[in-house]
This record gives structure tokens, sequence and C-alpha cells, in this order.
């Protein structure tokens, strides 16, 4: 089944309406009184339903809409080169403070506020990874330590002589001399 360019828009148009925590928003500004997570599987099927629509349709009226859309900061900056060159200054003269890194609790904690499953799952998997970069870690410093470690052979059976008669009888002669 092909994939129509209406159906495209909509889903462009509907990606711009979801928030950060996974819930469907008319807008930026205006919230539905109902709580629908886009993530519910019942979700599709609530979407285009007309009583939903209608619902969304009752929530943007009210508004005499903006040039922002769902994310006003980069609209802006995008749109306006002064804007954009004020921003890029904001930036270098006083960069945001990097809280990194995050500690375990401060990553679980940030799960708890979003209260969404994905969130959990995705700390999971970072624990996960750093655990396992870590024994890889473990293991690399250890092969390292036991590589120089060992040592050469003690015996030198088969010793080759580089040079001509005369500095080999030259040299034998010192040693039987010492």
């Amino acid at each position: 089944m092909a994939i129509t360019n209406k159906e495209i828009l909509e889903e462009i148009e509907f990606l711009k309406k979801k928030l950060p925590n996974g819930e469907f928003a008319p807008c930026c500004d205006w919230r539905m009184e109902s709580s629908y997570p886009a993530y519910g599987k019942d979700f599709p099927k609530i979407y285009k339903e007309k009583i939903f629509r209608k619902k969304v349709n009752n929530v943007v009226k009210i508004c005499e809409g903006c040039m922002y859309g769902s994310y006003p900061e980069m609209s802006i900056s995008m749109r306006f080169m002064a804007a954009k060159i004020q921003r890029i200054g904001n930036f270098l003269t006083s960069p945001p403070q990097k809280n990194w890194p995050l500690e375990y609790e401060e990553l679980l904690e940030i799960a708890k506020q979003s209260e969404h499953p994905r969130a959990f799952e995705v700390v999971g998997q970072l624990i996960d990874k750093l655990t396992t970069t870590n024994k890889e870690l473990l293991n690399l410093h250890k092969t390292k330590k036991d590589i120089s470690t060992e040592k050469g052979p003690t015996n030198v059976t088969n010793a080759l002589f580089v040079g001509s008669t005369a500095e080999l009888q030259k040299m034998l002669k010192d040693k039987d001399g010492k």
C-alpha cells in the first residue's frame, strides 16, 4: 500500500504537535483538557476520529496563531539573521553550564520526572553499556600489563655475527685475552 502525500503531510503536522514526554498537544501554547499519549496503542485510532479532531479545533480556534511553530527558539533563530547572530553571541559570551557527567541517581531522577517507560529503558541501557565498556577497558589493561611483563629468552643458542672475518678474529682474541 503506497503512502499518499496527504498522509505524509498529516504525519509531519502530527510530529510538530508532540510534546517531549510523548503526549499530543495542538500547539506550543495550548493543551487539551484530557491527556492523549502518542505512545498509547489506541492513539492512531483516536487521532483519526472526528471527535478528537473537533476537540483539537476547539482548543486551537482561540489561538490567534504564531510564527514560531512548536519550537520557538529554533524557528526565530533560523528565520532571522539578527536573532541568529545574537544567539551565537550569547552562547559565546556566556555558554550554558555543562553539568556532565550525570550520576546514576541523577539519571534515575530525570527518568522519574518524565514518568515515561522509555526513560527508564534508556537509563538501563546506558548503565549496561557503561558496565560492558568498563569490563572491556579492564581486560585491555590486563592484557597490556601481561604483554609488558613477558620476558624474552634468557639463553641464546643461535647467535649471528655480522662483520668481516678480521673483526671476528679480533673479537675472539679480545675475549680470550680477558
